[in-house]
């Protein structure tokens, strides 16, 4: 886990703010719900979850539609709606890019702590190929294509740019973001899925929070993703972080990553 600076402060100063509240963010396959899991049955703390169903008005005008191409777009259209009604609510949309004064507007009368997690860009684009979740149009078959592919955003991903070049400009767009805000506010914490699932206790215990009462950490064995029907869970997680980020990369597709990469930003989050 990494601190902003105004965190380094405060914590060698020994006085450490407690908070009463938790926005968890992060891309979309990058441990989101992981971390969700594991606030809830540690801490406290009152969780900002926005609202991702339809309203049954909605759900009905979607199932109007005469096709599921327009079914599949007039939903995404109306969850991007979603995202700004909510912003303020509950922070919005969770996979959507932090914006230091949209943070500040969301937190200015609340008590809230922005956990936000990032995934090694390695592991994190071979998840989002088996898993594209709200992209625009269909993902290539071939790993090396889709690794190409142009990503276009979502109004909810609150991002200037309506075309990236590729996922992985997705990856850089939103982990910027996120690091920034880390570095900028003492109310965020940017944790590598890495080290929470290889170091869970410790980096659970460093969380300014507030513990339930029982004497351990509990660690969510399950798999946090309920929504998918696999058998994956803690267990695999740990072992898929102890292998090579880039196993099964080919030389070329490994050098088209690593030349879109942002080597500062990799550097920072001890990515290599």
């Amino acid at each position: 886990m990494t601190q902003g600076r105004s965190a380094k402060r405060r914590h060698e100063s020994g006085w450490v703010r407690m908070y009463e509240s938790v926005k968890i963010m992060g891309e979309r396959n990058s441990g989101t719900n992981f971390l969700q899991s594991a606030v809830y049955q540690n801490f406290t703390a009152h969780v900002h979850l926005e609202s991702g169903r339809l309203s049954r008005a909605q759900s009905l005008q979607v199932q109007a539609e005469p096709t599921p191409k327009a079914r599949a777009q007039l939903t995404e259209k109306l969850l991007d709606a979603l995202h700004l009604e909510q912003a303020m609510l509950n922070g919005g949309w969770k996979h959507a890019a932090l914006h230091i004064d949209a943070l500040d507007r969301f937190s200015q009368t609340r008590n809230v702590l922005f956990l936000c997690i990032t995934r090694h860009p390695a592991t994190w684009l071979r998840a989002m190929h088996r898993a594209p979740f709200h992209m625009v149009g269909p993902a290539a078959k071939a790993f090396s294509d889709f690794i190409r592919q142009p990503w276009q955003t979502r109004l909810r991903d609150d991002l200037d740019i309506a075309l990236l070049p590729s996922p992985v400009a997705l990856w850089v767009q939103k982990n910027r973001l996120f690091h920034r805000a880390n570095r900028a506010r003492e109310n965020v914490r940017l944790i590598r899925y890495e080290t929470l699932v290889e170091a869970f206790e410790p980096t659970l215990a460093a969380l300014p929070l507030a513990r339930r009462a029982r004497r351990e950490l509990f660690v969510p064995i399950a798999n946090a993703r309920s929504f998918i029907p696999d058998k994956t869970d803690y267990h695999t997680y740990k072992a898929r972080i102890a292998m090579d980020p880039w196993a099964g990369y080919t030389d070329a597709d490994k050098a088209h990553v690593l030349a879109e990469l942002d080597a500062n930003l990799m550097s920072e989050l001890s990515y290599h």
